[in-house]
């Protein structure tokens, strides 16, 4: 590579990623079945505390419309003896019958706390027994009373056949407004649904309409009543001739009301966000800084429209709310291009079987992870392009390059870059932003990216295309005042479009650097990255391949110009039929050779089989990196809001925090085989004086456990994890 800046350093790093076909063409598999994005407009009615009115009010105006709704039981307050304002069980069965939905709101309505926790199961359980001995099946749906909630709850409620359970507004708004979220299906868990609105006695139709208004771009309104009227509770208290209005607006502008229930086609009930507060926080900061989350990019003119609407279309599959949460158009607006070039699938141009690999810039919308959402918020599109493999018109690879750069500036770690929301960056925690920026699509296909960092320092990465490979290659320029060590670039290859590949487990994955591979379900295909100078390789159990690679220091820029390091990095090679690497480019040559990838024999199908051999590190099995911070992450809100442990944090700042934060992940990574290295004091150091004493430890250790099991770590790594935590106690504990 001949660079375009004067350099003082010049690395080179390659890498091979391998489409291989083992054997024939073999069959093509079905797109994986995947929730579906919710399209505008959806709306989810709920009724709390078995107030009268519900049956005498709310009922005939919800069947007038053909609405769903869920109710939400409690035999609480003066239920029992006052039938004026609270239902009986038989019109509590009356509800189910004419199909709406009976959830749980606990027995007594206790206030889901830590102080109440271990009296939940039974509250939960006494209601379904209740709806047993009325008919009434046992609820899936749960409504937090008085939208009080702890995370420890989640383990209960799932235990217990809960699928979705509701909160309120708060967090992320006070209780008096009445203000919420819309529930962001993939990002917020199905716990802790967010409420949109919260009706109110003084509530106006714009009231109304602002909170319904929050359905669209792939998010829900959930909205909240209680009495309508409500005499026991006025506070909360809907008048019906309100509540007839509003409903009215929902049927005449065609809002499409269901239950909560019914939340599950725009749900992966087996993924669940891995970190519950990860989108609550975002909403939080958001609102502290008065800004928006929107991740859409309007297309600038009628010719970038026209390109994007046939990229999302013809090639990634794109449904009209995929388009509208990429482009942020109106549904209108998207129809109406549509119909005016005739793009649909079944217009989709074909493609000469001889083309070169087909490569896209990738185009938003729909997230390209599987699960782990809340750990990549607002995923930026410029990072990311697709590569479409020759045996399937409807598959495609996801490659972030790069996801993140790591570097060391003045002796301190810096997330220099990051391709999504999670880990604040060095820009992040300056209140500086980055703009948004497009590929450049050149000829032949090729793409190129340049991004220029507030620091001066500037990075890019070049795609090209060609018949049986798609060459890449990166460079990053070094233009500002300071040395750059301990440089780390992080690339990731996403699999969730591909589904024979996307299988949520590391079964089918071998990693053993500089290969990361993985193979597909019927084991005749695999995707096999190769990478020289490759510090390590990793998978997600959620369909990700990543790889990251370190460099040599990068000088401060000399007068007579900027310091470069370039890295062609990777090389993608598609092989139409048979498993056969190409020769791997100059350079590259001893990694390749010294790999222990091999092939055997030909197998009864007449194609061959690659045997890579492998030992997972602790790090490996427990996720990686992302998997860890989640840990971390979950670990630290749970200790600062303990009741005996919180005082150590008690008056630490936001800035203490994130960075103690770190060096717990560091610490984790570090001592689960991971390629971090713990830069902080040592356990002694760091604790001495505290006064940490053996009870504090036990319930440490409590919460270490209960955050391991929330995240459903197997029990041979919780033990490894809780193992090499102990051996710490000796330094740790004073008293």
């Amino acid at each position: 590579m001949t660079n375009r800046f004067s350099p003082v350093a010049n690395m080179s790093v390659w890498a091979v990623l391998l489409m291989c076909v083992l054997w024939g063409e073999g069959v093509h598999s079905a797109r994986a079945q995947s929730p579906s994005a919710a399209p505008d407009k959806v709306v989810v009615l709920t009724f709390d505390d078995s107030v009268k009115s519900h049956f005498t009010v709310v009922r005939p105006i919800l069947k007038k419309y053909g609405f769903q709704a869920t109710f939400f039981i409690t035999e609480g307050f003066d239920f029992a003896d006052n039938k004026t304002d609270y239902m009986t069980w038989e019109e509590i069965a009356k509800l189910h019958q004419d199909g709406f939905e009976i959830g749980n709101h606990t027995r007594d309505h206790l206030a889901v706390t830590a102080e109440n926790l271990d009296r939940l199961e039974e509250q939960v359980r006494a209601i379904n027994a209740r709806c047993r001995e009325h008919g009434v099946p046992q609820p899936v749906s749960f409504a937090y009373p008085g939208n009080r909630f702890v995370l420890e709850a989640l383990p209960i409620l799932k235990k217990l056949g809960i699928q979705f359970a509701r909160r309120g507004g708060a967090p992320e708004y006070d209780y008096k407004t009445g203000g919420g979220s819309a529930y962001e299906p993939g990002f917020d868990h199905p716990l802790l649904i967010p409420t949109a609105g919260d009706a109110r006695p003084d509530w106006s139709l714009d009231d109304f309409i602002k909170a319904v208004s929050m359905a669209e771009l792939g998010s829900i309104a959930v909205l909240q009543f209680h009495g309508v009227p409500d005499r026991a509770h006025p506070w909360v208290h809907t008048a019906p001739e309100q509540f007839e209005a509003y409903m009215k607006y929902l049927a005449v502008n065609d809002y499409h009301v269901i239950a909560v229930r019914d939340l599950h086609k725009y749900i992966d009930a087996a993924r669940p966000p891995r970190d519950p507060m990860g989108v609550i926080k975002d909403r939080q900061q958001a609102l502290a800084k008065h800004r928006g989350r929107e991740n859409f990019r309007r297309p600038a003119d009628e010719k970038e429209l026209r390109y994007w609407l046939e990229n999302m279309v013809w090639r990634h599959g794109f449904s009209p709310a995929e388009i509208r949460q990429a482009t942020g158009l109106s549904r209108e607006e998207v129809g109406a291009a549509l119909k005016r070039w005739d793009i649909r699938r079944e217009t989709r141009p074909p493609r000469d079987e001889n083309a070169p690999l087909l490569v896209l810039p990738y185009p938003g919308g729909r997230h390209p992870r599987i699960g782990f959402l809340e750990g990549a918020i607002r995923p930026q599109r410029e990072t990311k392009f697709s590569v479409f493999p020759p045996w399937s018109s409807g598959e495609y690879f996801v490659v972030d390059v790069p996801e993140a750069i790591w570097v060391v500036i003045e002796n301190k770690r810096n997330l220099l870059y990051l391709a999504h929301t999670h880990i604040p960056t060095l820009w992040d925690k300056k209140g500086a932003s980055l703009e948004p920026l497009e590929w450049r699509r050149g000829a032949a296909g090729q793409l190129s990216i340049e991004r220029v960092l507030p620091n001066k320092v500037a990075f890019g990465a070049k795609i090209r295309p060609g018949q049986d490979a798609v060459y890449m290659e990166m460079w990053l320029k070094n233009g500002s005042s300071h040395m750059l060590s301990g440089m780390r670039v992080q690339n990731c290859v996403m699999l969730k479009a591909a589904p024979e590949f996307a299988a949520a487990t590391n079964e089918n994955k071998i990693l053993q650097p500089p290969y990361a591979a993985c193979k597909s379900t019927d084991g005749r295909r695999w995707v096999i990255t190769a990478w020289t100078n490759c510090q390590r390789a990793w998978a997600i159990r959620l369909a990700r391949v990543c790889t990251a690679t370190r460099n040599s220091p990068i000088a401060r820029p000399e007068k007579r110009g900027g310091c470069e390091v370039g890295f062609p990095f990777m090389r993608v090679t598609i092989s139409r039929r048979n498993c056969a690497a190409s020769t791997p480019p100059a350079g590259a040559t001893k990694a390749v050779s010294n790999c222990s990838i091999r092939e055997t024999k030909q197998n009864t199908h007449g194609g061959k089989k690659l045997m890579i051999e492998s030992n997972a590190t602790l790090y490996a099995r427990l996720g990686g990196y992302d998997a860890i911070a989640a840990v971390a992450d979950n670990l630290i809100s749970r200790l600062t809001a303990d009741a005996q442990l919180g005082r150590f944090w008690r008056h630490r700042g936001d800035d203490g925090l994130q960075r103690e934060k770190q060096l717990l992940i560091d610490f984790l990574c570090a001592s689960a085989g991971g390629p971090l290295f713990y830069t902080g004091r040592d356990m002694s150091m760091t604790h001495r004086g505290m006064g940490i004493s053996a009870d504090d430890w036990r319930i440490f250790i409590g919460h270490v456990r209960a955050t391991l099991e929330q995240f459903e770590v197997p029990a041979t790594e919780k033990e490894e994890v809780i193992g090499f935590i102990e051996t710490t106690k000796a330094e740790i504990v004073e008293e």
